[in-house]
């Protein structure tokens, strides 16, 4: 997918719909994961729940 999606670890891949746009495929799983962890670093550094 190139250079500039090549460090992004929630986009999977892309594809082409029927309509000839183009749609970028998202891995739900690592965005739910990494969206976690961040709240999770955010609570601890602030204290707040």
């Amino acid at each position: 997918m190139g250079k500039h999606y090549k460090r992004q670890d929630i986009i999977s891949g892309a594809t082409i719909l029927g309509d000839g746009t183009i749609a970028l495929v998202m891995d739900t799983n690592k965005a739910i994961k990494k969206f976690i962890t961040s709240q999770d670093l955010v609570e601890e550094a602030t204290g707040i729940r």
